[in-house]
């Protein structure tokens, strides 16, 4: 059993989603059950994978599965590396490294320009009417 295809770099926000494509591969020669993928996220890390496991993998056939991780909006600015392996009743992958470039939301950038916006305004207004002396 081992990782035929992952995602070695991702960007994130601090309480948003990111999704990431896993394609599990048996090399083996006997058929794998309960096949599934496992990452060892931080703790309020949410993670979804779809499907949630495979129940049969033949040998020689890959399968597919589409992850979701929910960032919480408590995570710091980091890039946190997160192990990901393919699990199965009879064997499992070696690890893969996955970093994750947490950043904060960029709303702050919009928050701060208006604040600048409504501050400039504010002074043409007190110069519109006071005018210069």
């Amino acid at each position: 059993l081992k990782i035929a295809a992952q995602t070695m770099n991702v960007s994130a926000f601090s309480g948003k989603e990111f999704s990431m494509q896993v394609t599990a591969a048996n090399t083996g020669a006997a058929p794998l059950s309960n096949v599934a993928v496992k990452l060892d996220v931080p703790g309020k890390w949410l993670v979804k994978s779809s499907p949630l496991s495979v129940d049969t993998l033949a040998p020689g056939s890959t399968a597919d599965f589409q992850i979701t991780v929910l960032v919480p909006t408590s995570q710091s600015a980091v890039d946190q590396p997160v192990d990901v392996k393919v699990v199965s009743d009879q064997a499992e992958s070696t690890s893969g490294k996955l970093i994750v470039r947490v950043q904060k939301s960029p709303n702050y950038l919009f928050a701060s320009g208006g604040l600048v916006v409504l501050a400039l305004g504010g002074v043409f207004m007190y110069f519109r009417r006071k005018g210069r002396r």
